[in-house]
């Protein structure tokens, strides 16, 4: 269970978060919907332990693995696809492993073929399914998602959808899913909260107002 306890956030004069609660059971995969600059990226970089909050704290994520796919590959450019995949494998796997493990995850997102090219070489989807398979082969608890379909064509986003469940299939996991994009958050997720407002509140599946400071029950 990963507890955001009474976290507090401002920037100068801005109070982002008060009093802000929230209990994610493991294994579930959260989305987290809101308008652009609601608080939402805030938010997942302080239950990362990449942002500190002012007061309050994040529990349940002590010693777990963090895995990442963004709206943006973030891959090495020059590197080739199967050393994308086996230069953040190799520590826990070891080099064959790595590899043996990179290959399996690619062949997952049909991507085995590329194993020699460049990310220069691939369309914008096969770059996303390369950062999704890279993400779901690393040995991370929790899988941390940016808005990772934004900007993408209905028929891509399906497509990368359909590789998600796949490989969530294999590796279950804790997943927290950002977007703005209700129909988005139905096709991936099995809980959801609402971000909104200023200092942020969390709303209710029906659209009704949530004390920041009480249990989400919709996660239990």
């Amino acid at each position: 269970m990963i507890r955001v306890e009474h976290l507090w956030k401002r920037f100068g004069e801005l109070s982002l978060y008060e009093d802000f609660s929230l209990d994610i059971p493991e294994g579930r995969v959260l989305a987290i919907l809101g308008p652009s600059g609601c608080g939402k990226t805030t938010l997942l970089n302080m239950i990362c332990g990449l942002e500190a909050p002012d007061r309050g704290r994040v529990t349940g994520v002590e010693g777990k693995g963090f895995s990442y796919v963004f709206q943006e590959t973030r891959l090495l450019p020059w590197a080739t696809v199967l050393e994308n995949m086996t230069f953040v494998l190799k520590g826990p796997f070891g080099k064959e492993k790595a590899r043996e493990r990179a290959m399996e995850t690619l062949e997952m997102v049909r991507l085995e073929e590329f194993a020699g090219y460049k990310p220069s070489q691939l369309s914008g989807g096969m770059r996303q399914r390369l950062s999704l398979a890279r993400a779901f082969a690393y040995p991370a608890e929790i899988l941390v998602m940016d808005e990772p379909f934004k900007g993408q064509d209905r028929g891509l986003k399906e497509e990368l959808l359909g590789h998600f469940k796949n490989l969530l299939a294999r590796d279950p996991r804790t997943v927290l899913f950002v977007t703005h994009d209700p129909e988005e958050a139905d096709l991936v997720a099995d809980a959801r909260i609402l971000l909104e407002g200023r200092p942020v509140r969390m709303m209710q599946g029906d659209g009704s107002s949530a004390s920041s400071t009480q249990r989400n029950d919709e996660l239990e």
